[in-house]
């Protein structure tokens, strides 16, 4: 049994009166253990999934299935946010930030807070005599670490991760990947690692889940994504950091396209879109064995 079970998920929003959807029908299962990455450009939907994961957002259609074990799920749930210097309190020393969670949840009795405190600082490489430092005299690296340790201070089944690295310099990125690849192995723990850089998820997540407006286009274990990309947007932001600029194809006349459209969301950005793409959406298949594809092309072959 998955320890997440997402189902026809999808959520909707109104802009200028005019609906769009933020997630189209995802289906997605998280399993103990997993280390899974979402990938996309912002606004593909990513934190979205997340927040609507650890209902902090409400869903417009579909559900979300968690199977945890504890009783309280917001202590079985946790989110470390993209930006340290507004996700921890500033009015509040590194110690009480830490020790607030498990006072709150009585994850330990309190005379051994202290010490559960040193504890967590040492797993994220802090030093404890930064105890009664302040947010604002941290790097943004240490606060980064401390959000994690405050994170983590709950015991929680799942984290989501929610560009967690990409507010840091080269240096400290590649740091907090350590630090979050040796806490999967020796804590076990289930997250999801939300960013929009291919790269930074190559060594730490097992399966990576690539997203285009509001869709799964592509899902695979990380081996699989980075040695045989088969969408043509995964393949994209494997060569380049930015999303393709091509001009939108133009099989049909002006009056065909005003009609309400069908086909690919990737349709007018893609290089390789036929007319198939346009007049109807593709759904996902699976082409080997845990590597799923939504795209037209690759059935035909012209992808392969």
């Amino acid at each position: 049994m998955p320890l997440i079970q997402i189902n026809q998920l999808s959520k909707q929003y109104t802009c200028d009166r005019k609906p769009f959807f933020a997630l189209k029908n995802i289906n997605l299962e998280i399993h103990k253990g997993e280390a899974v990455g979402l990938v996309g450009a912002s606004g593909s939907g990513k934190t979205t999934l997340g927040k609507i994961i650890l209902n902090l957002v409400s869903p417009s259609s579909g559900s979300v299935d968690t199977h945890f074990t504890g009783s309280s799920q917001r202590k079985s749930m946790q989110m470390v946010f993209q930006n340290p210097h507004s996700s921890l309190n500033p009015k509040m020393t590194v110690y009480d930030l830490i020790a607030e969670p498990l006072i709150i949840h009585k994850i330990v009795k309190k005379k051994c807070i202290r010490d559960r405190v040193i504890e967590l600082l040492k797993l994220v490489d802090i030093d404890e005599a930064l105890c009664e430092s302040m947010p604002d005299q941290l790097s943004g690296g240490q606060k980064q670490r401390v959000a994690i340790a405050r994170a983590i201070a709950c015991e929680p089944e799942f984290i989501v991760f929610d560009e967690a690295v990409s507010s840091l310099d080269v240096s400290l990125q590649a740091q907090i990947i350590n630090l979050l690849r040796r806490l999967h192995k020796d804590l076990g723990l289930t997250f999801i690692f939300i960013a929009h850089d291919l790269a930074v998820v190559r060594s730490l997540a097992d399966r990576i889940i690539v997203f285009y407006s509001g869709e799964i286009v592509e899902e695979g274990t990380t081996e699989r994504i980075f040695e045989h990309p088969a969408h043509p947007y995964t393949q994209e932001l494997l060569n380049s950091s930015r999303l393709i600029t091509h001009s939108p194809k133009s099989y049909l006349t002006c009056s065909e396209q005003s009609e309400e459209f069908r086909g690919c969301p990737f349709y007018s950005h893609c290089p390789r879109a036929e007319k198939a793409c346009w007049a109807k959406r593709p759904e996902s298949h699976e082409i080997e064995s845990r590597h799923w594809v939504t795209c037209h092309l690759l059935k035909s072959e012209v992808c392969s």
